[in-house]
């Protein structure tokens, strides 16, 4: 039954490919260099090597030390060469291994198979496993929970501990410890067990960080189900466990001590800190038990208490309801806190990074075995009763609950990666040229940041073009969603040499992206107008700006921005990412045509020249564009209406200034004329055909990833948290807010 759940669960991962970081993660794994070095530093993602951002002032990276995770993920890689199903492969076949450790487990707690078989099928299912098990970049998350619980158990075996939640007698005390005829029968350990308990535990250390905390779980065992006497003869073992966590961290520092980026990883920076912090731990908890979405969050502002506090006050009482349940429960049960303290020791060590699906796999253990000890311990003592019977039915509720969830979380994991490979797909249909040394990319989803390394797993040619060792990509603007670009967008050529971006609504480097990308990348404060800033390819002004965010900002570049070493594309809602063709502004037009070229033709010419037109023939709209500027009446409704959506359909695609004039009711002949001139100028059939006949070719992948918005707009309706990613607009940074101050 476990094996079949775990297969239906999570075998559809197979075909999920790469993702996100894991297009870097396997960049490191193809390498043939197989040294220490290598190894401690194949978890370690330095963003400078793979992308440009201008107003980035000094280096950030993410230094994660974990060789072990990195040793087998690159054995396996290598050995099926370079397969990534391999890679998805090995974390399902490690994720069913913890689930029957798990099964384990609750069989040596509960004595009852049936519940044992609900607890590890609830961790086998839970919702947050999807992308734990499905993203190869968490790969590191589902070997150390293998290591820990293989781990554990050697030291439950090694300490001689019975974790039976029933006394010798049959009943149950009040989990203090052992009956009081043992107290005094503690037994040596167990020296080769104990070996093999110390060698996991630092496997699992190097396979990720938050494994540190198992000589905790190892004391909590010992008082739980052996006793004080356990612990206090247990000491001299804390104190090797304890030394040896000293040693790793005080290594771990000094070798790779390069700080998190600010706002994926707050520090301390005062008082107001600890709220936030518990505040944080309690989102986590929520997400954990509840399986609400373990995505940022309420935690994404500077003070919860104040911003949302009706998301506070709900997520505390999800957490005291279900409490205040399980105590009452199983209060009697031996051992029955130690599955709620899991659940928070295993969440401390994350409380103060971003709030991310993987972050919840290892608490999802306590949450396993705590809802089979529920309903085994009242179905013994009171068997066949209403309380009995109310226990195992909602254990049994959660289990499907997390079923429920675990779907729609697939969704989800698919539309989030159609968000990647739509962009990617509009890549590769308009890759740059063998000329090309920088691409500029304005509005990029920052789910796209690692195009370069993505691009390698992109079919010829589109591979060899985009991933070229040689090719610079620079960040002009990312888009303030990270999945999409959510607002409407101008940009405008200066002259030869300078263009403007511009945005609509909410601005750049505003929100919650906005204070990632500042916390994160910039020692300055918020982005003050008329500030500058130069890079080696361009130079930037802003133009316009507040405490809000940055609303205008002109590039100037050192060569012409129809230069063959440069290519431009711009990212919008619903074209995705379109190949921007520049001109001199005294260059001769994109193609033959202009305001009087269509005077003279009659009806059946029109047709026919909107025929051409929606096969992607630019110079035909060149000319039916001079008849609506001419104000002749000639063009038929349809031939307008074409008309009108296929420019209105290019300007919104190159994000062109002219859509302001085409989303207008009506068109006025002087509206038409300035529409006129702008295809003259900067519609080809290269813009044409990409930007409008080509706009459906990867509907598929659009409209999967528009799914994730879809469903949250519709949530929206009844429920507004941040719990459920529906709550009110995270704030912005603020003036301060590099020095981590609200």
């Amino acid at each position: 039954m476990l094996i079949v759940a775990v297969i239906v669960g999570h075998g559809w991962g197979l075909g999920s490919g790469a993702f996100f970081d894991t297009h870097w993660h396997l960049g490191q794994y193809a390498s043939p260099d197989w040294s220490l070095h290598t190894l401690l530093g194949g978890a370690v993602i330095k963003p400078d090597q793979f992308i440009d951002l201008w107003w980035q002032d000094h280096p950030i990276e993410w230094e994660y030390v974990r060789p072990v995770a990195v040793l087998l993920a690159k054995a396996v890689y290598q050995a099926t060469g370079g397969s990534a199903a391999a890679l998805h492969a090995l974390s399902i076949t490690l994720h069913l291994v913890n689930t029957l450790m798990v099964y384990w487990l609750c069989v040596r707690i509960t004595r009852r198979v049936f519940w044992s078989v609900v607890g590890a099928m609830l961790f086998a299912l839970h919702a947050h496993s999807v992308f734990t098990v499905g993203w190869i970049a968490a790969q590191n998350c589902v070997l150390h929970v293998t290591f820990m619980l293989a781990g554990l158990l050697a030291y439950v075996k090694a300490s001689g501990l019975d974790l039976s939640c029933w006394t010798a007698g049959g009943m149950g005390d009040t989990g203090g410890g052992p009956a009081k005829d043992e107290s005094s029968r503690v037994p040596s350990l167990e020296k080769a067990y104990f070996a093999l308990a110390l060698l996991l535990w630092g496997l699992a250390l190097l396979s990720r960080e938050t494994a540190i905390v198992l000589p905790i779980i190892f004391a909590a065992f010992d008082l739980a189900f052996g006793g004080r006497a356990y612990v206090r003869k247990r000491l001299p073992v804390y104190a090797l466990f304890g030394i040896a966590a000293v040693a790793f961290a005080i290594w771990r520092t000094a070798t790779y001590g390069q700080p998190i980026p600010g706002y994926y990883f707050r520090r301390y920076d005062g008082p107001w800190y600890v709220p936030w912090l518990i505040v944080k731990l309690l989102h986590y908890v929520v997400a954990t038990i509840w399986f609400s979405p373990m995505f940022v969050g309420p935690t994404m502002r500077y003070d919860p208490l104040r911003e949302v506090p009706g998301d506070c006050l709900l997520m505390l009482g999800v957490v005291v309801v279900l409490g205040a349940a399980y105590f009452i429960a199983c209060r009697k049960a031996r051992g029955f806190w130690v599955w709620p303290f899991w659940i928070v020791l295993c969440l401390l060590p994350v409380a103060p990074l971003v709030a991310t699906p993987h972050s919840a796999y290892l608490p999802s253990v306590g949450l396993a075995v705590a809802v089979a000890v529920v309903p085994a311990w009242r179905c013994r003592l009171r068997a066949g009763t209403r309380k009995a019977s109310i226990a195992g039915g909602i254990a049994l509720l959660l289990l499907a609950i997390s079923c429920v969830h675990l779907k729609a979380y697939w969704w989800e994991w698919d539309s989030i990666r159609a968000a990647e490979t739509y962009t990617l797909e509009r890549l590769a249909d308009q890759p740059p040229t063998r000329a090309t040394a920088d691409v500029f990319f304005i509005n990029l989803p920052f789910v796209n940041v690692y195009a370069r390394n993505a691009a390698l797993d992109l079919p010829p040619p589109a591979e060899s073009a985009l991933g070229r060792d040689d090719l610079r990509y620079h960040v002009l603007t990312f888009a303030n969603d990270p999945l999409r670009m959510d607002q409407r967008s101008h940009v405008e050529q200066i002259d030869d040499y300078s263009l403007a971006v511009s945005i609509e609504g909410r601005p750049y480097f505003s929100g919650g992206m906005g204070r990632f990308l500042i916390e994160a990348t910039r020692s300055g404060a918020v982005f003050a107008q008329g500030e500058r800033c130069r890079r080696p390819v361009f130079s930037v002004k802003i133009e316009d700006a507040d405490l809000d965010g940055v609303r205008r900002m002109v590039f100037r570049f050192r060569e012409p921005l129809n230069s063959p070493r440069y290519a431009f594309y711009v990212a919008t809602e619903r074209f995705g990412m379109t190949h921007l063709k520049f001109r001199g502004r005294e260059s001769s037009p994109a193609h033959t045509g202009g305001a009087n070229a269509s005077s003279g033709r009659d009806e059946a010419e029109i047709e026919r020249l909107a025929a051409r037109l929606e096969k992607g023939d630019a110079g035909a709209g060149a000319k039916l564009l001079g008849t609506a500027a001419a104000g002749d009446g000639r063009l038929t409704a349809r031939v307008e209406s074409l008309l009108r959506q296929v420019t209105n359909g290019v300007a919104e695609a190159t994000a062109s200034p002219i859509q302001t004039t085409l989303r207008r009711p009506t068109i006025s002949t002087a509206d038409w004329q300035r529409v006129a001139r702008w295809w003259a100028h900067s519609v080809d059939d290269d813009t044409l055909v990409q930007a409008w006949v080509q706009r459906n070719e990867h509907a598929a992948q659009r409209e999967l990833r528009d799914l994730l918005f879809e469903d949250r707009r519709l949530l929206s309706r009844f429920v507004t948290t941040d719990m459920y990613l529906t709550g009110p607009p995270c704030p912005g940074p603020r003036a301060d807010c590099a020095a981590g101050h609200p």
